[in-house]
């Protein structure tokens, strides 16, 4: 009972940290959409579609998510193995463990990017070079 308790003590903690993770990551996308603005604006002169401005960001935020997860993986992976010699506690790994995180990481960085992306990709190029 102790351990089902514990177990949902972890996963509240970590639905906590993933929403103010995902925020954090929106904000700062929208920033560096901010900074490339005249860049934005130049694809956009030159012939790019909105379309084509909305993929880019959001290939951008679904690769940022799944190295954010290959980092997040191998860093759960340590920290369980070192709990499991340090105080020995049973670990048990299995594939879905190590796959769910890729989905996770892929779809928290299309979800954070998302706003920005459109943002970027219906931006007029005349007001974006502007300011």
């Amino acid at each position: 009972r102790q351990r089902n308790l514990l177990s949902r003590l972890l996963f509240s903690i970590a639905m906590v940290s993933m929403g103010a993770a995902i925020v954090g990551y929106g904000a700062s996308t929208l920033s560096s959409v901010e900074m490339r603005r005249r860049d934005i604006a130049l694809q956009m002169a030159c012939g790019a579609f909105g379309r084509d401005i909305l993929a880019q960001f959001m290939i951008e935020s679904a690769i940022l998510g799944f190295f954010g997860a290959i980092i997040g993986s191998l860093l759960a992976l340590a920290a369980s193995l070192v709990m499991s010699e340090l105080w020995h506690i049973p670990v048990s790994l299995n594939a879905e463990l190590f796959l769910a995180p890729f989905a996770v990481g892929v779809g928290s960085g299309l979800l954070a990017g998302a706003w920005p992306a459109q943002r970027a990709s219906t931006a007029p190029p005349a007001l974006a070079v502007k300011g």
